[in-house]
Formats: C-alpha cells, structure tokens, sequence
C-alpha cells in the first residue's frame, strides 16, 4: 500500500513538471504581430492573469485573451512573445512559470 502510495504521489509530481511543458505552443508566421493591448483586469487571489497575446489565424490576427491561472508561489510568470529569427519570419514562445 505504502509502494503504491509513492507512485500516486509520483506520478502527481511528475504531472505537475511535464504538463506546462507539454502545453507550451509555437506558432511560425511571417509578419509581425501587432503592438500589444493594453489589458484591464481584475485581481482574483489565488489567480493571477497572464497578458494576453496575438495569433495568426487564416492571415488575420487574432487578439487572444490570457486565461487566469492560480498563482504559484516561489514562480513567476514569463509572458508569451514574439521573436524575429534569423530568416525574417516570426515565431511564438508561449508563456510559462520559471523558478
């Protein structure tokens, strides 16, 4: 039981890694997004509320708002953003929690 137990909690811990890196979407296009919005929230403890972020969708784009998420302590929130590579076209980096 006791063996059992230990891989519940495990497979709990391991979840708690690996899904935000698993959830972590890229998105490629070859224009610049647009500047983003300014945002109004409105605070919800224990949540705290990622910026929101634009997509390209069937070449127009697309203003997504940022989901509230419970705030982790000892973290904090890396925003998503755009990158220019090297060829000219744009790719998306999600955001994620870093220690």
């Amino acid at each position: 039981m006791i063996w059992r137990n230990g891989i519940v909690v495990g497979a709990i811990a391991l979840s708690a890694v690996a899904i935000p890196a698993a959830a972590q979407q890229l998105y490629y296009q070859a224009q610049a997004a647009p500047p983003g919005r300014i945002e109004t929230v409105t605070p919800a403890e224990p949540y705290v509320y990622p910026p929101g972020h634009w997509e390209l969708r069937g070449g127009v784009h697309v203003w997504v708002d940022g989901p509230y998420v419970v705030d982790r302590p000892g973290m904090y929130w890396v925003p998503g953003r755009w990158l220019q590579r090297g060829d000219g076209t744009w790719i998306f980096e999600d955001g994620h929690w870093e220690r």
